[in-house]
């Protein structure tokens, strides 16, 4: 009876321990991998199964896993690294697949070229054009463009590419002008420098006749011409209705294109005009005299001489002959 149940035992043991031994197996998966010697990608980052082939008996999820682990980052479109096998298999898969045995053969170091193609400024020329027509704001007829700088070089990806035009600053362009275009692929964005030339010719505002410094200007001494402004330096004036009434800074000759630079809003009062400083006191106001030290129009603020005190007091503006100070301010 006693050797029986001793002989069932053994069996029972036998059998847990065959049990084990058949888990353990499955567990521990062996694969060997192929190594190549050189390959091409065409994205930033390297899979194992762009250097290696994998042989062995592994499940459809763990092969895939293994297959699309990244082991390293691509060299910039068209250039090439080298990889160690050796530091493949012990730093970025035996990490992460503890319980797959690897065995490797063939090459033990791997050049690894990313390829690539050359692309050009001019090959989105028609994106560049639509992104300054689209955001633009001058008349069509009114300007040209031109890309100065279309041989620009660069190399990707043999891939598509997100592209998008960016960096106009003013709808208002002249000149030369920056824009950039910002290339996607993949994860990876860069930009690239592109260089225009904006034309402009409108109808400006320009001197008739001589407009001496200091004179009021009229309708008369004033016509519209278009000219080219691609080069001038301040935005011209281009309705007459903004110079009409202002004075001359300086002496306006026949042809000359006005801008906000050579003229000013006539001042309500002169130098040496007297004025008089309206103060409100509570429901009291006292106007006290004064004569100005500095021209102003209306919404300036100046300096003017308290005839009494003869203490000097910055002041606004308000109309021709009327003055009064900042609220919080006191003669």
């Amino acid at each position: 009876m006693n050797n029986y149940i001793k002989h069932k035992t053994g069996l029972k043991a036998a059998g847990i321990f065959a049990v084990l031994a058949a888990g353990f197996t499955l567990s521990a998966q062996s694969v060997t991998l192929y190594f190549r010697d050189s390959v091409v990608v065409n994205t930033s980052t390297i899979l194992l199964q762009d250097v290696a082939q994998i042989h062995g008996k592994l499940d459809e999820n763990t092969r895939e896993k293994l297959e699309t682990a990244i082991v390293g980052e691509a060299a910039p479109a068209g250039f090439s690294r080298r990889m160690n096998v050796y530091d493949v298999i012990q730093f970025m898969l035996k990490p992460r697949f503890e319980n797959i045995k690897m065995e490797t053969a063939g090459a033990k170091q791997i050049t690894v070229q990313t390829d690539a193609r050359v692309r050009c400024v001019g090959d989105f020329e028609q994106e560049i054009l639509e992104y300054l027509y689209d955001n633009i704001a001058w008349e069509s007829d009114n300007y040209t463009v031109s890309i100065v700088n279309m041989d620009r070089e660069w190399r990707c990806y043999r891939k598509p590419s997100q592209v998008a035009v960016k960096g106009l600053l003013s709808p208002y362009p002249k000149g030369n002008i920056r824009l950039k275009l910002e290339i996607t692929q993949d994860d990876k964005v860069f930009y690239v420098p592109v260089q225009c030339r904006v034309a402009v010719t409108v109808p400006v505002v320009c001197a008739k006749t001589v407009i001496s410094r200091n004179t009021v200007i009229s309708g008369e001494q004033l016509e519209i011409v278009p000219m080219d402004i691609t080069n001038f330096r301040y935005n011209p004036i281009i309705d007459k209705d903004l110079a009409i009434g202002r004075v001359a800074i300086r002496t306006l000759t026949p042809g000359m294109m006005l801008n906000k630079k050579c003229i000013k809003i006539a001042p309500e009062i002169e130098k040496g005009d007297n004025v008089v400083i309206l103060v409100n006191k509570g429901p009291i106001r006292v106007s006290v005299p004064a004569r100005a030290r500095e021209e102003g129009a209306k919404g300036d603020r100046i300096w003017v001489e308290n005839l009494k005190t003869h203490k000097l007091i910055r002041v606004i503006v308000s109309e021709k002959g009327i003055v009064y100070l900042k609220e919080g301010e006191s003669i």
